[in-house]
């Protein structure tokens, strides 16, 4: 399966768009799904909580969850603040210290 993912900001389109992939994907067992970030403009980087959250119920239905084609921006912020290395992504080093990183009391990878 494949979602487009969107711009991303901490309001309530934002997490509307975090809602629309979580009932997306719900029924989503052993399977993949292919999370598409062409038309994703901003991430807000606190925004990765909740997505987590909806992330979480797609790993817990065993699925392989992959992140493409996100714009060098995105990237950048999210590879910051360590977001997408649980996807295979390096992480980019903070010089600026800007970013809070990313925790997840589990390791879904």
């Amino acid at each position: 399966m494949k979602i487009p993912i969107g711009t991303i900001r901490s309001d309530k389109n934002g997490f509307e768009a975090l809602a629309k992939v979580a009932k997306s994907s719900r029924d989503l067992f052993i399977d993949a799904l292919n999370l598409d970030f062409s038309s994703c403009s901003f991430f807000e980087a606190n925004m990765t909580a909740p997505f987590y959250a909806v992330l979480s119920h797609v790993f817990d239905g065993l699925n392989e969850v992959t992140i493409v084609n996100v714009p060098d921006s995105v990237e950048k912020i999210l590879r910051k603040n360590d977001f997408l290395s649980m996807f295979g992504f390096s992480t980019l080093q903070d010089y600026n210290q800007t970013t809070l990183p990313f925790l997840s009391v589990c390791n879904i990878r």
